[in-house]
């Protein structure tokens, strides 16, 4: 079920924590694929049985690259304390999530963990399936002017893909640590182009505050690129933008417990123009470990994996610049240093002017349909529990039914007490009667007369009028 899935991977996060402590990017790289493993089982018509056999081969396949690449492969940061722990052994308990499900499951057994170097060294980084396949863009019109001279050499293919299936899917995308350019970024162009600057606070902040949400970025991220690892699914961005903004919440607590709902609700700078598309000045991500950005790569790089290139008024500047320096491939202009300059030297001078089609708003309009929007808003007033999972509809309707029960209780038992302090002395079953007018002097009230409802017993005297009645009195013993 839903829950034992979730239970088994919460429980291999805890135990990750206390085995993988001194291995830092080790513990990271497995918390965060049970992290989106977790987000994955949110999703109403997922097969929980895939879910776990996907991060069993997964949690395997870390362990086998880590022993066989981590003195070789400078991703895992090894320094000479961890070198001298030596390899994960092969061992059960250095399994942390085949250690929860094996016991439960017959048909399951614990898998040997590769212990010695290959020959061939290939990181988890770098791994992919197949190579990225780039859109063809028309031609430019008009002649090609000269280019700057040589820059920073590139890759002009992304390499071939390695390993399994759904790991690091954005692989052939540029690295998130490049720095953002001085200029006006549209949203086509970041989901076509830099899919994995989403994790930047910053960017998380404009995409959210002007109503961008994540069935929108899922849908043109795939539409976009290629996706040779597989298509992104809204718990991939989610968990995009969940890892950077808890690290966020550790300075700033307004963004604590983060969620897209609750980020919606955050206030924004006085300075905030929901209208603008620039870039200039955001932090790339990892800014807050105050890690070193990576070199510039060249222009023409940005359009490996892209299938489908922004056009209308989802392209501007970047989009330009790309086009310009895949038909001009003798030209060496690089990213993202040289793109103000670069923007000088096309034809049609310097930045386009930005238009209300240009704004996230119109974008998100242009590609969403209007009932994955309203789904998307409905999702996110749904509730989560103490672990960040979305609580099932009905589980949510009925805990509201039994909040309200309770507010009605407390209602209830609040009239009880004012009844009860009015008349110390209630007569058993009795219920509230509207009080009557007080008769006028000119009504009848004689004995005749068809007799009124009772009232409560008041200090007061009544008013009456010759009729024979006494005031009200206490009883005779």
């Amino acid at each position: 079920s839903r829950q034992e899935v979730q239970d088994m991977l919460d429980r291999a996060q805890w135990r990750i924590r206390q085995i993988y402590e001194n291995r830092p990017v080790l513990c990271r790289t497995l918390q965060d694929s049970f992290r989106e493993a977790l987000e994955r089982c949110n999703d109403r018509y997922i097969d929980f049985n895939k879910v776990i056999d996907d991060e069993l081969s997964m949690e395997i396949f870390f362990l086998a690259e880590y022993n066989t690449n981590r003195l070789t492969d400078g991703q895992w940061e090894v320094n000479a304390e961890e070198e001298a722990l030596g390899p994960i052994p092969n061992d059960p308990a250095s399994l942390p999530l085949h250690s929860e499900v094996v016991p439960e499951d017959l048909n399951r057994e614990f898998p040997n963990i590769p212990q010695g170097p290959r020959a061939a060294t290939v990181s988890p980084s770098s791994a992919r399936t197949t190579p990225a396949v780039t859109a063809p863009f028309p031609k430019a019109k008009g002649k090609a002017t000269k280019g700057r001279g040589k820059a920073a050499k590139g890759k002009d293919k992304a390499a071939d893909v390695k390993g399994k299936e759904g790991y690091d899917k954005f692989g052939d995308a540029p690295s998130m640590l490049l720095p953002f350019p001085n200029g006006n970024i549209t949203l086509a162009e970041i989901c076509a182009f830099l899919p994995q600057s989403i994790k930047s606070w910053d960017l998380i902040d404009r995409l959210i505050w002007n109503g961008v949400v994540t069935v929108t970025l899922v849908t043109m991220i795939n539409n976009m690129r290629t996706m040779p690892r597989g298509k992104v699914i809204s718990s991939t961005i989610y968990r995009m933008m969940k890892g950077p903004m808890d690290q966020r919440a550790k300075t700033d607590p307004a963004y604590k417990n983060w969620t897209v709902g609750r980020h919606q609700n955050i206030t924004k700078p006085s300075s905030y123009d929901e209208n603008s598309v620039s870039v200039a000045g955001f932090r790339p991500p990892n800014s807050y470990r105050g890690s070193t950005t990576v070199p510039n790569i060249p222009f023409r790089d940005l359009a490996n994996g892209v299938k489908q290139w922004p056009s209308g008024d989802d392209a501007l500047d970047l989009t330009r610049c790309v086009r310009y320096c895949v038909d001009n491939s003798e030209e060496e202009w690089v990213y993202p240093d040289e793109f103000e300059d670069l923007l000088t030297h096309l034809d049609d001078f310097g930045p386009a002017t930005v238009r209300p089609e240009h704004t996230d708003a119109e974008s998100v309009n242009r590609n969403t349909k209007p009932t994955a929007l309203n789904s998307a808003k409905e999702t996110y007033k749904r509730k989560r529990d103490d672990r960040g999972r979305l609580i099932e509809k009905d589980q949510a309707i009925q805990s509201t039914d039994d909040q309200g029960t309770a507010n009605e209780d407390v209602a209830s038992d609040g009239e009880e007490d004012i009844e009860t302090t009015a008349n110390p002395k209630p007569k058993p079953n009795s219920k509230k009667r509207r009080r009557e007018p007080t008769p006028s002097s000119d009504e009848d009230t004689s004995d005749e007369e068809t007799p009124s409802p009772k009232r409560k017993r008041t200090a007061a005297k009544p008013r009456v009028k010759n009729s024979g009645r006494q005031p009200p009195s206490k009883k005779n013993p």
